[in-house]
């Protein structure tokens, strides 16, 4: 009599299992090194914008485009911090509850005494420098002139 079990009758083999090592050395894996190359190329950039800012002298005078620019910045500057707190809400509540009342409080109340202050002072600067810019008149003598 011929044993009637499929199974029996199949040959057996060895399943290989093919997922990678966890002994895999970490840097090998693709995300690390497209981290590593990404964060090192951003941490290169900043590194040489800071420089370039330090030692140039980069003008700030009465233009409007300039003006414009830093006041873009500020604009800018808070969007980003407000998608920030978005993105923490959306994490925890909690969490985004604590980082604006120990981070973000004082953070908006220096903002504003700098945004203020700053454009004050501005101000101030571009009015000295239009009195120092403006024609003088100098008075002449006509009987000593020879």
């Amino acid at each position: 009599m011929t044993n009637t079990n499929v199974s029996a009758n199949k040959p057996t083999a060895t399943i290989v299992h093919e997922s990678p090592s966890p002994l895999r050395v970490w840097w090998m894996k693709t995300n690390v090194r497209y981290d590593i190359a990404m964060n090192s190329s951003i941490i290169i950039l900043n590194i040489a914008a800071i420089l370039y800012m330090k030692f140039t002298k980069i003008p700030f005078n009465e233009v409007a485009e300039s003006w414009i620019a830093y006041v873009m910045g500020r604009i800018c500057n808070n969007i980003g911090f407000v998608i920030f707190l978005h993105l923490l809400y959306c994490i925890s509540t909690r969490l985004a509850l604590f980082v604006v009342l120990h981070f973000c409080l004082p953070y908006w109340l220096w903002y504003i005494a700098t945004s203020t202050i700053t454009g004050l002072l501005l101000c101030e600067l571009r009015d000295w420098w239009k009195f120092v810019n403006q024609p003088q008149s100098v008075a002449v003598d006509q009987k000593n002139r020879t």
